[in-house]
């Protein structure tokens, strides 16, 4: 169980410059659009964890096409996390993630405690590009508070939200 762990925590840690380089600096543009919408008195994990279709629900499935939907799902399959270069968005404070990473991994009474104190901050997930890297879908969560699926587009070499799909957490 503890190699386990650890395998999944190490999988988390990439280097964001190789996803970013196959993307052409699409994951950081993507980011510095989900930035604006973040209240910034709340810190943000070093790292995106990877996008699970889990993330996903109903009302945001409904606005992709069937090729779409295909396609994010097979890319869900590929997707891993990534840390976050630190200067790359202004304006925010970014926090370790990999302390909050291994207590959600072992969901007992002090981890969870650890996650009750350190809260609130936002976690996002990597951003998964589908429709030949013009569309983006990202999972925003303020941890105890909400969560929300982004639904982005690059129109004239811009990312712009195309439909954000709000969910209430626990």
């Amino acid at each position: 169980m503890k190699i386990l762990r650890i395998l999944t925590v190490s999988i988390l840690f990439t280097h964001v410059s190789d996803l970013a380089k196959a993307q052409n600096g699409a994951p950081y543009e993507v980011l510095r659009v989900l930035a604006i919408q973040m209240n910034p008195k709340f810190p943000v994990l070093d790292s995106l964890y990877p996008f699970h279709s889990t993330d996903f629900n109903g009302a945001a499935w409904a606005i992709l096409s069937k090729d779409e939907k295909r396609e994010l799902k097979k890319r869900t399959k590929q997707s891993f996390g990534v840390k976050i270069s630190s200067d790359s968005l202004t304006g925010t404070t970014l926090i370790p993630a990999l302390p909050v990473f291994m207590a959600f991994a072992k969901a007992d009474s002090p981890s969870l405690r650890f996650i009750e104190q350190t809260q609130p901050f936002y976690m996002i997930s990597a951003p998964v590009f589908i429709h030949n890297n013009t569309k983006a879908v990202v999972f925003l969560s303020l941890i105890k508070r909400f969560g929300t699926t982004y639904i982005l587009q690059k129109k004239d070499r811009k990312w712009t939200i195309l439909k954000d799909i709000y969910e209430w957490m626990q």
